[in-house]
């Protein structure tokens, strides 16, 4: 009698299941259809609260095999194999605190190596561009005056509206750009420290980035653990002995085939994120080699633009060439189609 009343609670629940699942749809096709300002208010402060985290996330995910191959070997080095149960997990521990300190204290090395060389270079090249902007466009308006000279109408209108570009730049550049890189400036020289303390996001990123590194083994075994949870053991025998007889691939438990599959994507997901990076990195060096050997304007802030764009796929390249090219046109044409023909 109670296993019926049990029974029919289950079934009834079934039941009223689908129903609540299109009542909560409903529910929220209303808020984000008529309280889309406020929705989008609460996922950007939601969003704010969790950035560190996601840096933190992001930041292990990247050293993750940097920190597995220092840990690997010291592993090979002491030869840990051969240590008593005891000293084994000592040296374990050991060997991860200081895989994950070098791994931290790497990424801090190479953020720190590219602010100290990139970011003065960069407040400089922004300073001449803006002192040399006016003259820039007073050129531009020369050449527009004469290819419409014959045109008294849109003559008269390209020297009213270079007169008043030249003045919209050389305010902005007085009142707002100039200030904001005197900030800069006072910042890049100081301390790496205070640099660290104003972003505090970054902070707390390689604190969860610390504990990710320190638990991502716990992390794969409760993964694991859920998708088996999910995905109970199914009894495959007969499945795979006709299989077998047949000669095809043998079929996995489903918990089984998600594992497969994610350490897949995560292979290839990993490989094209590392290996984005270093293209880019070394997109922006040779960039930066070539502008500096033949003497391009602006090159490093040209060569950080090439680079940092070149993450994008399929359209970087073309992204970061268009607005560079035409900087280096501004002041040297025949410079110019030597970068075009570069990138």
């Amino acid at each position: 009698m109670n296993k019926n009343r049990e029974r029919g609670k289950i079934d009834w629940m079934i039941t009223l299941l689908p129903l609540t699942i299109i009542i909560a749809l409903c529910i929220l096709f209303f808020f984000v259809v008529f309280r889309l300002k406020e929705l989008g208010h609460y996922v950007k402060v939601i969003a704010n609260i969790l950035m560190p985290f996601i840096y933190g996330a992001v930041i292990a995910y990247l050293l993750t095999p940097v920190c597995n191959s220092i840990e690997n070997y010291l592993v090979d080095k002491v030869q840990l194999t051969r240590r008593t149960p005891e000293k084994r997990k000592k040296l374990q521990g050991l060997f991860k605190g200081i895989a994950i300190l070098g791994s931290i204290l790497l990424f801090c090395l190479i953020i720190y190596a590219l602010i100290a060389m990139l970011v003065p270079q960069l407040v400089n090249s922004i300073l001449l561009l803006v002192e040399a902007m006016p003259g820039y466009i007073q050129t531009a308006s020369a050449w527009l005056e004469k290819l419409v000279e014959d045109n008294p109408v849109m003559l008269n209108y390209v020297e009213q509206y270079s007169t008043d570009i030249v003045d919209y730049v050389q305010n902005f550049a007085k009142t707002s750009l100039l200030p904001n890189i005197n900030n800069i400036i006072t910042g890049v020289s100081s301390s790496l420290l205070t640099m660290i303390g104003v972003a505090k996001n970054l902070i707390i990123g390689l604190i969860v980035a610390v504990y990710f590194l320190n638990s991502r083994e716990m992390f794969c075994r409760q993964a694991r653990l859920m998708v088996q949870a999910f995905f109970p053991y199914r009894d495959l025998t007969e499945i795979n002995e006709r299989r077998k007889k047949r000669g095809q691939k043998l079929k996995l438990q489903r918990a089984e085939w998600i594992i497969e599959e994610t350490n897949i994507l995560n292979d290839y997901l990993g490989g094209f994120v590392k290996g984005k990076l270093l293209d880019s990195l070394i997109i922006g060096l040779i960039c930066m080699v070539f502008t500096v050997v033949v003497n391009m304007p602006y090159a490093v802030l040209v060569s950080v633009i090439i680079g940092v764009t070149n993450i994008i796929p399929f359209f970087g390249p073309f992204i970061g060439a268009i607005p560079t090219a035409a900087l280096i046109l501004m002041v040297d044409p025949l410079k110019c189609v030597y970068f075009v023909v570069f990138i």
